[in-house]
């Protein structure tokens, strides 16, 4: 009698694992031997696979950042080798999910560029031409990016990530964990990353953790509008042990000299009638610069920051943030020598953040800008210098740039060390 039980509870048992192999979704891994590792074998692998396939990925070189790669399934590319990167130069995608939600990841790669970023953004300076991004997110998208590197891209707007609302009330998520962001540039708005709402709506997402974001940039062009590593509108942000170190809103074109280049100097007499006077880098010399945002350029925005450095960016406006009807909570984190050419602005900023007036003390800091902070900054900055160097040596900041963001020495510096 036991032995029967038990034979058709083992049977039983077994119907019900089938059934639930039948119905439970497959997540199929596509790789070629050592990992998908051209461009056509990537597209097909793509335009076969099923929501919730697994792409292994080697390094690949992509033809053209102007020919972006579509994807409109839910799809991770993940690189095959466990500890490297796969490294793809010159890629460029969009993510579509006008159709339907898609939820797409990205593990362990690095989006790289040849040249120098901010070379290559002088020659678009006075261009009209778009300038692809090395990812566009449209429609409903869940996009999560895991130890991924976006590294000297230029585009005319959000260089690494473009994250634009349409007419479909979509709503966009970004996640990153463990991201850098370095060297990227545009001619208008967000160095590195661009998120743009629809007013009144809660439909675009920024969370990321453990991120850098150093030396991404943003022109100063008549038309550009700052945020040298992220530009937001109508956004929600959440960042997280986050650093934006070096970011610049307000990057100065310098035309080189008509001897240097063999062109004959501008006729002074030129009047507007000529089209390329008007439009050539050296007629922007007569304009006021209002780009702002060294780090963060937020307009209709919340921002959470806790933990995070905000170290020697500068923009024209507010070297470290440029806020406009915004919502800033910085938490347990560093702002220290960001410069803007609005010195009263940036110094009334940082000691706001520093005595906790940001976020819902918004109205304090407008007031506070213009009275009585000089001092507040003066005293104790010694002491604050200190716990400033502290707090980077056990994160791992090398001595020399304590040293820019503190004035400390580095003998100052190796004598906090425990």
């Amino acid at each position: 009698m036991r032995s029967c039980s038990i034979q058709k509870f083992l049977t039983g048992l077994c119907a019900v694992l089938m059934a639930l192999c039948l119905v439970a979704p497959s997540s199929a891994v596509a790789a070629a031997p050592g990992g998908i590792n051209t461009e056509a074998a990537l597209r097909k692998l793509i335009e076969n696979a099923k929501d919730g396939d697994v792409l292994l990925v080697d390094n690949i070189t992509f033809a053209s950042v102007s020919d972006p790669v579509t994807v409109d399934k839910s799809i991770t590319f993940r690189s095959y080798k466990e500890q490297d990167p796969a490294v793809w130069n010159g890629a460029s995608f969009v993510l579509d999910g006008s159709a339907g939600k898609i939820s797409v990841a990205f593990e362990n790669i690095t989006f790289c560029s040849d040249g120098d970023a901010a070379a290559i953004m002088d020659a678009f300076w006075d261009s009209s031409s778009r300038l692809p991004s090395a990812m566009t997110m449209q429609g409903n998208v869940d996009a999560q990016l895991s130890s991924c590197v976006f590294r000297n891209y230029v585009s005319d707007e959000g260089a690494n990530i473009r994250a634009v609302y349409d007419d479909t009330g979509a709503q966009l998520s970004l996640s990153a964990k463990n991201c850098s962001f370095l060297g990227n540039a545009v001619c208008l708005r967000g160095g590195a990353v661009l998120l743009v709402g629809s007013e009144g709506l809660s439909n675009i997402r920024f969370t990321a953790q453990d991120c850098a974001f150093t030396g991404n940039m943003s022109s100063n062009r008549p038309d550009a509008l700052g945020g040298g590593a992220i530009y937001a509108e109508n956004a929600a942000l959440e960042l997280t042990r986050c650093s934006f170190v070096s970011n610049e809103a307000s990057h100065q074109y310098l035309p080189a000299e008509p001897e240097e280049t063999g062109a004959e100097a501008a006729d002074p007499e030129a009047g507007p009638e000529d089209e390329t006077a008007a439009q050539s880098p050296e007629s922007f010399s007569d304009y006021t610069d209002t780009t702002g945002g060294g780090a963060i350029c937020a307009v209709r925005s919340s921002l959470l920051m806790n933990g995070c450095d905000v170290c020697l960016n500068s923009a024209s406006l507010g070297g470290a943030f440029a806020l406009t009807n915004s919502r800033l909570d910085f938490l347990n984190g560093i702002v220290a020598r960001n410069h803007a050419e609005s010195s009263v602005l940036q110094e009334g900023l940082e000691e706001g953040i520093q005595k906790g007036w940001a976020g819902g003390r918004a109205e304090g800091l407008e007031e506070g800008w213009a009275g009585g902070l000089e001092e507040g900054i003066q005293k104790g900055s010694d002491n604050r210098n200190i716990e400033i160097a502290t707090r980077m040596l056990k994160l791992g900041y090398p001595v020399e740039q304590i040293s820019l963001c503190t004035d400390l020495t580095e003998d100052e510096i190796l004598a906090l060390k425990p």
